[in-house]
């Protein structure tokens, strides 16, 4: 199902890289699976025969019938002639280019509401209370997880058919679906940069405990209104959805207590990981390719955390062995003398023979990601219980004594 068109426009230019231009009607609006739709007609029929993908026009150029200009730079990617009335459509949601804006800068306030629109999180709210917002999107009730991460105010909001997508998650009928959004207010335009780099952390953060991919490819920000005000699509890297959960998203009050100890720890002056690229690289190494490509990535990522750990605290270790030990010592991580030479053989056969040591593969695979899964939890400063990886069972992180 469509919303309404975001903007009315009746004439528009098409551009393309060559310097061809072709004045057109068109219509704009945005479909809740695939993204923004730009539909245009035009008065050439033979114009649109022969086109590919990427040969298309770049850019599309429309003035508003109250002066609001309209401008989508390299967004017509993909071209399709429907029947015989020689339409152009364009679909953002596998867009790989530039991302795509629309603006309406005629009616905007200072303060906007901005509602991003979250891929592959499954979990439980703390919100008990039965109200609507206007344009009627969604219920507010058990469907809400309400919190504060960094001074900001954040709810993450289940869709209405949120049960009915995270079934067809679950069952594998889909890879990956928008379950739920996450609502927060900006005090000016200016700031919704800031803001989208902000929920790429939260996404990150999500992503960890979901043991998931989590993340954004569009938000909308409206007016104290309710009025649109302006809408983003990007190039989003959506990742394929895993039930694999490393805490326990069916908690609402432990889930709270991790984000917001997180969000505080994620960019605290002793961060000593790249945090964001660590929890992607989890990513990938979780999901896709043969086990053994995934499980080198995984020991790579293990290298990465223990060296970058063992620098913060200059430590000069002379091997990998040797930096596993100092890391599982200092962050009292669940791995001892052997789990620890284990560890390092099952990263010196992959990384000079591309196997695993033993034919145990998949045990060796997830005490990598076990190890790796620890010492990102302990960069944020987490102790207590979580999922391992290695066992599938519950295990705790007790707390780290401060020197």
């Amino acid at each position: 199902m469509s919303t309404k068109p975001a903007f009315k426009g009746e004439q528009g230019v098409l551009r393309y890289p060559d310097g061809r231009s072709v004045n057109c009607s068109f219509r704009l609006w945005v479909d809740e699976r695939r993204g923004v739709q730009l539909q245009c007609r035009h008065p050439q029929p033979g114009w649109v025969h022969g086109e590919r993908e990427g040969t298309g026009p770049h850019l599309f150029e429309a003035v508003e019938p109250d002066g609001t200009q309209l401008v989508l730079s390299g967004a017509l990617f993909a071209i399709a002639v429907r029947s015989q009335r020689h339409d152009l459509a364009l679909v953002t949601y596998d867009y790989n280019g530039p991302g795509l804006q629309l603006t309406n800068d005629s009616a905007q306030s200072t303060r906007l509401t901005v509602r991003f629109r979250l891929f592959n999180l499954r979990f439980s709210g703390n919100v008990s209370t039965q109200s609507a917002l206007p344009d009627g999107g969604y219920r507010l009730g058990r469907d809400t997880l309400s919190l504060s991460l960094q001074g900001r105010a954040l709810s993450i909001v289940q869709l209405d058919k949120y049960d009915a997508i995270t079934r067809r998650l679950t069952s594998k009928q889909e890879e990956c679906a928008v379950t739920c959004e996450a609502l927060c207010s900006v005090e000016e335009p200016a700031g919704l940069v800031e803001c989208e780099a902000w929920m790429d952390l939260v996404c990150s953060l999500l992503s960890l405990a979901a043991g998931t991919k989590v993340s954004w490819a569009s938000y909308k920000a409206f007016n104290v209104d309710n009025s649109l005000a302006r809408q983003v699509h990007r190039a989003a890297v959506l990742g394929r959805f895993s039930s694999a959960s490393l805490l326990s998203l069916d908690d609402p009050q432990s889930l709270r207590s991790y984000l917001e100890s997180a969000a505080t720890q994620a960019n605290a002056p002793g961060q000593f990981l790249e945090l964001r690229k660590a929890i992607d690289a989890k990513m990938d190494a979780q999901v896709g390719g043969y086990l053994e490509t995934r499980a080198l990535m995984a020991s790579v990522l293990a290298e990465y955390l223990a060296s970058a750990y063992a620098a913060s605290r200059r430590r000069t270790c002379r091997s990998f062995g040797e930096r596993l030990q100092f890391v599982a010592r200092e962050l009292r991580l669940p791995f001892r003398g052997k789990d620890i030479q284990k560890l390092n053989n099952t990263r010196d056969s992959l990384a000079h023979e591309l196997r695993f040591r033993t034919d145990n593969r998949r045990a060796e695979y997830w005490r990598v990601m076990h190890f790796v899964d620890c010492v990102l939890l302990r960069s944020l400063g987490f102790s207590g219980h979580y999922i391992s990886r290695e066992t599938r069972q519950l295990q705790s992180l007790p707390p780290l004594t401060t020197s």
